[in-house]
């Protein structure tokens, strides 16, 4: 038998892997183990990932709580020098972290897997990896092949995707994030006199794949789109199927960091039910509302929404745009509005909330889609408020 690791952050990877190993026919002479590591995960999206893993006969080892969650520096990251002043005030602390603390977790996970597996004859890794990924990579022992799956919107940060403004952007916080790296590696360098540990402790490395998958039609990546849509049709256990009314979704998303509270939000969604109900002469239960896995004001939009609340939290919304009779869906920055999209081709649209009364500002991370040029070679229209 051999042996097989997802690692995994979300549970949407599990459905990208279950494609991909279907696509490569691979289901069978495989024990397959999914490794739950981000430590921000919530009781539900790990409920989740569980969810799925067992209806593919998938083993899950939660690690999540290996690493603490960093807490975020909360300044904007436009002003460049507040932000490295910030990073340096906690300089030695990152450095004890990477050449300490970090190698011993990697010890410590090592040695937890070891019980578990020996040799990995495949590991399956999200395309836009961090340190966190690399960590929990490096303490797996002799991986014979490993293989990319797509991670949602961020598989669209190349300049064939993005818009000129979003390409500034996110280079000027690489620019921000490498400059801290060098003055980390100089600072350990000073300590230590040790050349490559300084480099290896403080740069993250590439990875070496032999397959990359994506649900998208991105150049050198494996479009696995149409075995995804069979994947969430074979394995749906959900009530709402296709005989039903037809009915209008609206994703939720969370807002940490964002320029939007719960109550704009709330206030946002009652002004966009009202407008669809107008709109397509549709009533409450033809108007669904699923809420993000870590939204944590569910009974609040239960309470306020005139709606139809999808309150099982550990079934992906793709789900139910596999199974339902969905019309449109709508959402303020889901990634799954890519989905809707592109994989089952249901008309979908972006929430724009630029020309309400309220003056909302657009939140950076519904921006990012927004400014984005895959909105128009994906089909994606704007709905604005």
């Amino acid at each position: 038998m051999k042996t097989r690791v997802i690692l995994c952050t979300s549970a949407m990877q599990v459905i990208n892997a279950k494609s991909a190993i279907i696509y490569l026919n691979r289901e069978t002479f495989f024990k397959s183990f999914v490794i739950i590591i981000h430590p921000s995960l919530t009781q539900e999206s790990k409920f989740t990932i569980y969810n799925y893993s067992k209806r593919f006969n998938f083993e899950v080892i939660d690690l999540s709580n290996i690493f603490e969650l960093e807490k975020d520096i909360e300044v904007s990251y436009n002003n460049f020098f507040k932000v490295i002043f910030l990073k340096f005030k906690n300089l030695l602390k990152t450095y004890n972290f990477h050449n300490k603390i970090r190698q011993k977790k990697i010890k410590n996970i090592s040695d937890i897997l070891s019980k578990k597996f020996d040799d990995v004859d495949e590991l399956y890794i999200r395309s836009n990896y961090k340190s966190l990924d690399l960590a929990f990579y490096q303490a797996i022992n002799n991986i014979k092949e490993t293989l990319v799956i797509e991670d949602g919107q961020y598989d669209f940060k190349n300049s064939e995707f993005q818009s000129l403004n979003l390409f500034i952007r996110q280079s000027k916080h690489k620019i921000m994030n490498n400059t801290y790296r060098f003055i980390l590696f100089f600072f350990t360098f000073l300590i230590t006199l040790n050349f490559k540990k300084s480099l290896n402790n403080n740069f993250d490395f590439k990875i070496t794949y032999k397959y990359k998958f994506n649900n998208f039609e991105i150049q050198d990546t494996i479009n696995t789109s149409l075995i995804t849509k069979e994947v969430f049709k074979n394995y749906a256990i959900i009530k709402h199927k296709k005989n039903t009314k037809s009915v209008i979704i609206i994703i939720g998303t969370v807002f940490k960091n964002w320029e939007i509270h719960e109550e704009d939000e709330i206030l946002i969604y009652k002004i966009l039910i009202k407008k669809l109900k107008q709109q397509f002469s549709i009533n409450k239960e033809n108007i669904l509302y699923k809420p993000h896995p870590r939204a944590t004001n569910v009974n609040l939009k239960i309470k306020e929404l005139d709606c139809t609340i999808l309150q099982d939290k550990n079934i992906l919304v793709e789900e139910y745009l596999a199974n339902s009779n969905i019309h449109s869906v709508f959402s303020l920055g889901s990634t799954s509005i890519l989905y809707s999209q592109t994989i089952f081709k249901i008309n979908s649209y972006f929430i724009d909330v630029k020309y309400i009364k309220n003056k909302f500002k657009i939140p950076y991370g519904a921006e990012r889609f927004h400014d984005s040029v895959m909105f128009r070679k994906l089909g994606i229209k704007n709905f604005i408020l």
